[in-house]
Parts: structure tokens; sequence; C-alpha cells
């Protein structure tokens, strides 16, 4: 399990029923815009941790999450008659 060092939340559940873990943080460019920042494949919005200070000086918000299925966001329950 890792932590971030930032305020941290779940999305509530949405129609597919799963959860959407969001890292969502005020930035201070209050004439800025909003960045927005998905991870990629494998990892989790974990990798973005040392960025994330970074970032923040220069947009209004910023906001990264995990995609379903990573990180600490919900993952699917498939139904093994599928396959």
């Amino acid at each position: 399990f890792f932590s971030f060092f930032f305020p941290t939340l779940f999305v509530p559940k949405g129609p597919a029923g799963q959860s959407v873990f969001v890292v969502d943080l005020a930035g201070r460019n209050v004439n800025g815009s909003t960045l927005v920042i998905g991870h990629g494949f494998p990892t989790s919005s974990f990798e973005w941790r040392e960025m994330i200070p970074r970032l923040i000086p220069h947009f209004a918000r910023v906001v990264v999450f995990d995609y379903v299925g990573f990180g600490l966001s919900d993952k699917p329950v498939l139904d093994a008659g599928v396959y």
C-alpha cells in the first residue's frame, strides 16, 4: 500500500459500480487552467507524486486519477464464464 502526501478522495461509485481514486489540489495560479493527468499502463497516479508539487504553481487546479482497475481505484469483478 502506498500513500500520498496530498489530500485524496474517491469519486463515488458510477453506473458501472466502481469508485475512482483522485488527487484534486488547488493550484497557486488563480488565472491558470486545470491540469488533469491520467497515468500510463500499467502504473498508477502514484507515479506523479514527485511531479505534483512542481505543477501546482503553474495551474489553478491539478487533478490526478487512477483508471478503474489500477492503483487505488476499484477493480472490476469479472465473470469467469465470459471467457
